[in-house]
């Protein structure tokens, strides 16, 4: 945490504090254990430095840093919601995270995902005029071609 130590030593003494009642919340795995943590007094101050940490990765830190965050703004908004969506079933979640992936097609220059998403989209939201059978199927978690096993057998496990 070589930022930190750098920094205003106010931000060292918030941040090793939280750290600390991080580590009592580990050894003690308990509701109650996390509910303290939620309302320690030193959370909100936490989240605002990372979140001013975040922004100077973003936009202080040169292109390399600016483009491995916007990596991850991708992974955590979209493609985790492609994951939770194809689990569940959700229909519109789905048409969501694709119309919100399709700009970062042309952003990282996937041109055949960004051609084939683009039509792919107005198609299926188009479904309720075109084909409100299948609109309604699709709704009620039909789309997805299979579902998740909710445990995964290892290989050479009996």
């Amino acid at each position: 945490m070589r930022w930190l130590e750098t920094g205003d030593s106010d931000h060292h003494i918030t941040v090793v504090s939280f750290l600390e009642q991080v580590d009592t919340f580990a050894s003690n795995l308990k509701q109650e254990s996390f509910d303290q943590l939620l309302q320690s007094h030193v959370l909100p101050q936490v989240m605002t430095m990372w979140q001013e940490y975040v922004n100077h990765l973003r936009h202080n830190n040169g292109e390399l840093s600016a483009f491995w965050m916007s990596y991850v703004e991708m992974v955590e908004g979209i493609v985790l919601s492609l994951l939770w969506e194809s689990r569940e079933g959700d229909w519109d979640l789905d048409l969501h995270s694709v119309r919100m992936m399709i700009p970062w097609c042309f952003a990282y220059d996937k041109v055949n995902y960004a051609q084939y998403l683009t039509p792919y989209f107005v198609q299926m939201t188009n479904f309720d005029q075109t084909n409100p059978e299948v609109q309604r199927a699709f709704k009620t978690g039909s789309f997805f071609p299979y579902s998740c096993p909710t445990t995964i057998p290892l290989v050479g496990s009996q």
